[in-house]
């Protein structure tokens, strides 16, 4: 029997679209996204011998994630986010939602896989630039989430189970 032939085709897209569970209304066409590292570490067992064995770590941290955004022209989507953080700050407890990263491909289609940020609320809000010498089209904004992990979302393997 002869092995699969693995897919070649490069993962390379500069189409993004972020959606917030509990804010449909909002979408975020994203400018910067990189999938945040994830480090499950070793712990060392130590024994007489002059090696040092390592076993798989007992837990999985997954580093912040970093989203930069095209602010819309209303500020509706910023907005929403300054209020997530107001309201995570005055309620004293994080109020937690999913973030789906949904990869496009050139012509702007679903290429079939997103990515979900798990129980995830907002850190941090950057600032907005307001450039008024035109010297850039977007305004953009950079906001950072913690979140407890992330999972893939294959259409492709949802739909054959």
């Amino acid at each position: 029997m002869l092995p699969t032939t693995p897919t070649m085709n490069s993962f390379g897209s500069a189409n993004w679209l972020a959606q917030i569970t509990n804010m449909e209304e909002v979408t975020y066409k994203l400018t910067g996204f990189q999938l945040p590292e994830v480090n499950a570490g070793a712990t060392p067992i130590t024994s007489r011998n002059q090696y040092v064995y390592q076993e798989s770590g007992d837990h999985i941290v997954y580093e912040n994630l970093e989203l930069t955004f095209i602010v819309d022209e209303n500020l509706l989507n910023y907005r929403k986010l300054h209020a997530w953080m107001e309201n995570n700050v005055a309620n004293g407890q994080s109020k937690q939602e999913s973030i789906f990263v949904h990869i496009l491909d050139n012509n702007k289609k679903f290429q079939g896989v997103e990515v979900e940020f798990l129980f995830a609320f907002p850190l941090r809000l950057g600032q907005i630039e307001m450039d008024t010498s035109g010297a850039t089209s977007d305004v953009t904004c950079t906001v950072t989430f913690a979140y407890t992990k992330f999972i893939f979302i294959d259409a492709a393997i949802v739909n054959d189970e």
